[in-house]
């Protein structure tokens, strides 16, 4: 008879909590993603709001949270970063061309949702970090 079977009445709560945990330790409930959008290449023409990317002078950006490999930032699909831990600060550093363009901290808890979008706003040139739910095609990460 297997261990399971034999659990009495009283004793079910704390057999799914016991399932509750390994279950999430099993499936990366107890990790968070970052999803980095495309970023779109800079275009010919001055920057405005018709031409948001007009006149960037970055043609390719890297992103490194911690000390992970940078990781290229594609212009045609997003890029997930998953497996990081929940509880920790991290710190994102970003890059332009090889050289460093924008860094910040973050933990997960500042959030409502452990899955994060890390995206460019080409008008003015900065990252924002959101929960990636509601962004629509901008996080299509699938991990």
């Amino acid at each position: 008879m297997s261990r399971v079977s034999q659990i009495t009445v009283g004793q079910t709560p704390a057999a799914l909590a016991l399932l509750m945990i390994l279950a999430q330790s099993l499936f990366g409930g107890d990790a968070g993603s970052v999803c980095v959008a495309p970023v779109e290449k800079p275009h010919a023409g001055g920057k405005s709001l018709a031409n948001p990317s007009g006149g960037n002078r970055v043609q390719s950006y890297t992103v490194q949270i911690d000390s992970r490999p940078p990781v290229q930032v594609p212009v045609e699909r997003s890029v997930a970063i998953g497996g990081i831990a929940l509880e920790a600060k991290h710190l994102i550093k970003i890059s332009g061309d090889g050289k460093s363009v924008a860094s910040f901290h973050f933990r997960f808890s500042d959030y409502t949702e452990h899955d994060l979008c890390l995206w460019f706003r080409p008008l003015y040139e900065t990252w924002s970090l959101t929960p990636a739910k509601g962004r629509g095609k901008t996080c299509a990460c699938s991990d």
